[in-house]
């Protein structure tokens, strides 16, 4: 009994001491973000200085803003209609930088299923895959069902995390925007988080990419259709008609709006 006391309090004192610094370390790492955070924030940065003098000098484009942006911070859902490769870049583009990086982390919602052939030739040597991993995109197919395609994305918007999604389901080159799909209303339902509509179009005055209201579903209308195998067909219709007003909003000027720099922007009255 003498030679085992002293070592069953050694034993003891150690597992106390461990639980009471393993208990330290995770309030003190809570403060951490997560490696995988750090280089998706640092690659959204890097990639708005990049795009910010390509859209203002390079290859000019028309933006609205609408000025309740200012008040936003994530995490939200930034709705788009999806003109071309190049709309995950030239929608938070258009964000001022000083609400941007109150919405980082941003994930976007994008597929491995590419029928565009520029996407495909871009996939041929692994680009779309590196921009995935980079951006830390949340990479869906058409093989996953629809919860399998959903879930991850409420999971990162319960986490702090923006996400882009277009609701349209793919690339849409026509001159209308396509019908939305259920996606959205089934994530808010689940997040409530506010929904940011942008819109993309390519006019003979040149590209021109709008801003809207931050806006939520109704609440009857969402808790109505809310029900197992719902299309959310209202909703889809709600969000749908708030990106093609912006779609149809045209600047009035040939010229592109004068280039903003991070922080300041070109606003524009909501309604």
């Amino acid at each position: 009994m003498t030679v085992f006391l002293p070592f069953g309090r050694i034993v003891t004192y150690s597992c106390l001491s461990n639980l009471i610094l393993f208990h330290r370390w995770e309030r003190f790492s809570s403060f951490f973000v997560p490696m995988q955070t750090i280089i998706v924030n640092i690659v959204w940065i890097v990639s708005y200085f990049i795009t910010w003098p390509i859209t203002r000098l390079i290859w000019p484009v028309k933006m609205t803003v609408d000025k309740s942006v200012t008040k936003l911070k994530g995490p939200i859902i930034i709705i788009s209609n999806h003109k071309s490769v190049f709309d995950p870049w030239l929608v938070p583009g258009a964000i001022p930088f000083r609400v941007f990086i109150k919405l980082l982390p941003i994930r976007i919602l994008a597929t491995k299923d590419y029928s565009d052939p520029t996407c495909v030739w871009l996939e041929k040597f692994k680009l779309i895959s590196l921009a995935h991993y980079l951006y830390g995109a949340i990479s869906i197919t058409k093989s996953l069902s629809f919860e399998e395609k959903t879930d991850p994305v409420v999971n990162a918007i319960k986490k702090g995390q923006s996400v882009i999604i277009f609701p349209e389901g793919g690339l849409n080159k026509e001159k209308t925007i396509g019908n939305f799909r259920r996606g959205v209303p089934y994530i808010y339902a689940r997040t409530h988080a506010l929904i940011l509509p942008c819109s993309v179009n390519f006019t003979k005055a040149g590209t021109v990419v709008n801003v809207g209201h931050p806006l939520r579903i109704s609440e009857s209308i969402i808790t109505a259709e809310d029900t197992p195998g719902s299309f959310y067909d209202n909703s889809c219709i709600f969000l749908r008609d708030a990106v093609v007003r912006l779609f149809k909003k045209i600047p009035p000027s040939a010229k592109a709006h004068p280039a903003h720099l991070p922080g300041k922007f070109k606003s524009a009255k909501h309604g």
